[in-house]
């Protein structure tokens, strides 16, 4: 029987050239001018400003990267483009996690993106779950020989210092509990369809 995957979900991963240690600064710095409320785990900043000159290296390639899978994966015209829309971070710390970093979605958006400006092995994988979301009721892990992409329910990735992973917004993900005594820092981006 020949088989074709229909409808494929794209997750791209792309390491970038930026001054990882001056975000982890940056990062810090809001986080002493602002903390905010309490949160288990971790903080997470307000929305950030993204023509603060802080993030200019960062924002410039995650638009290049983003502008790049417009054109490239989905062939948009070329009156069009994604913009981002809005960007926040998140600092995980050891063996909490964020209440926000539970399974979830970026509504209102196309393309959104998480940069790992630090990170360290056993600090917690990106994990996405399938559009459809119901196979785990169809067909229970317990009787699969092996996970495929055919049958998997969850998608782990692991993160890496200086990583870009830009997945569509309307996948649910979360975030695993960082089991170190690093902060995992990262830098959440959404963006949208707009004219070029």
């Amino acid at each position: 029987m020949q088989i074709q995957g229909l409808f494929p979900t794209a997750l791209a991963a792309e390491q970038l050239n930026c001054n990882n240690q001056q975000l982890v600064d940056y990062a810090h710095s809001l986080e002493r001018e602002n903390p905010g409320p309490q949160r288990p785990g971790g903080w997470q900043s307000a929305a950030l400003d993204l023509a603060a000159p802080e993030l200019a290296e960062l924002v410039e390639q995650v638009t290049c990267a983003i502008q790049g899978l417009a054109q490239h994966l989905w062939s948009f015209q070329s009156d069009h483009t994604l913009a981002l829309d809005n960007a926040w971070i998140n600092n995980n710390r050891g063996s909490d996690s964020l209440n926000n970093n539970w399974s979830h979605l970026h509504g209102g958006h196309f393309l959104s993106c998480v940069y790992y400006a630090q990170v360290s092995p056993q600090s917690g994988n990106l994990i996405f779950e399938p559009p459809h979301q119901m196979l785990d009721y169809c067909v229970p892990e317990q009787i699969l020989q092996e996970l495929t992409p055919w049958n998997a329910q969850r998608h782990h990735h692991v993160p890496q210092a200086g990583q870009l992973i830009a997945f569509p917004s309307w996948i649910k993900h979360s975030a695993e509990l960082n089991h170190t005594s690093q902060e995992r820092i990262s830098f959440a981006f959404n963006s949208s369809i707009a004219r070029a």
